[in-house]
């Protein structure tokens, strides 16, 4: 009787030991599982800008190698408005499931944020996959302008306050932070016309409605090459390699401050580790294809191609860097 009993405890263990065993089974592999079967649908990357921009056009690149080597369609959406803040805000409440990706500027993870109303998220709610590329802002005015140099722009504002325009592409935007600054410490009023999107912004400074632009020189290459745009400053310690004929800021008289545009991608917080990991590897490949770099470097921009932790690490130093950046410009999101 006392062997059965014992027979039948020990049995019971035994269950015990085995289901355990399954469950184990069954819990600890599945973050590996997901990694190996990410992604099984097509992945979406969030252009917060119009398109035809190049931002937008930047993205339909990426997405096509990173189509390849993720082994699925990834499609580019366009989420315009609020410099940026639309798209940065339906990323961010997106599900953490690595199938929704931000290509995220100063606009949508920096200075919005700080600036404008209706932002639902942190920086700290986005997670970052790499930053890619960055770039100087350039100063343009239209080829076809009367004013051939920054100081020009600068007498005629001071003769006229508050006639001359300056355009940004939205509120809030780095275009505008820049332009505020650059007015500010220049005593002069300038009227700010803020546009949804840099595609909108060049096609009125290229019509001559509105005088100035500040924008990243990918944006205007072509412009500039066949004398449609007219660089007049550049907003960096030295010259251009690509603009070599352009003054910096500094040679002008003016301060420079540590800002600039750049492209990195982004998910929300909680996309697991290994997704985050997959996600950053396609993208960083894809920056580095020889096509893309060649392309990239060609127009004097530089390639970071930062993983996930460099990348993080740079957001918290681009915070710093751009809140007294937006303080002394006085611009408002609103």
């Amino acid at each position: 009787m006392l062997f059965k009993s014992m027979s039948l405890i020990m049995k019971r263990k035994l269950g015990w030991i085995a289901a355990g065993a399954v469950m184990a089974m069954s819990i600890v592999p599945t973050g590996t599982v997901h990694a190996a079967q990410f992604p099984e649908k097509p992945v979406r990357i969030v252009v917060p800008f119009t398109a035809g921009g190049f931002t937008d056009i930047l993205a339909r690149r990426l997405a096509e190698q990173m189509s390849g080597t993720l082994g699925q369609p990834v499609i580019v959406e366009n989420k315009a408005g609020a410099s940026g803040i639309i798209g940065g805000n339906y990323v961010a409440k997106a599900p953490a499931d690595g199938y929704t990706i931000l290509l995220e500027t100063p606009d949508t993870v920096v200075t919005g944020p700080m600036l404008m109303e209706g932002v639902q998220y942190k920086p700290s709610d986005l997670r970052q996959l790499s930053l890619l590329v960055q770039q100087p802002l350039v100063l343009v005015v239209s080829g076809k302008s009367q004013y051939k140099s920054l100081d020009d722009v600068m007498k005629a504002a001071k003769a006229n306050p508050g006639a001359l325009t300056y355009a940004s592409w939205g509120n809030g935007s780095s275009a505008q932070i820049a332009s505020s600054i650059l007015t500010k410490s220049a005593g002069v009023n300038m009227t700010h016309v803020p546009y949804k999107g840099v595609a909108n912004a060049l096609t009125d400074l290229l019509g001559e409605r509105v005088d100035m632009l500040y924008v990243g020189m990918l944006s205007t290459v072509d412009y500039l090459n066949d004398g449609r745009l007219r660089p007049i400053a550049i907003n960096r310690s030295e010259r251009a390699p690509m603009l070599p004929q352009v003054p910096t800021l500094a040679e002008a008289g003016f301060a420079i401050y540590p800002i600039g545009l750049w492209y990195a991608m982004g998910v929300p917080a909680d996309t697991p580790t290994d997704v985050v990991n997959k996600l950053s590897e396609a993208a960083r490949k894809a920056v580095e294809a020889p096509e893309i770099k060649k392309w990239l470097t060609g127009m004097g921009m530089d390639v970071p191609a930062l993983d996930p932790a460099a990348t993080e690490a740079f957001m918290k130093s681009e915070i710093e860097n751009w809140g007294p950046a937006i303080r002394s410009s006085g611009a408002s999101g609103n």
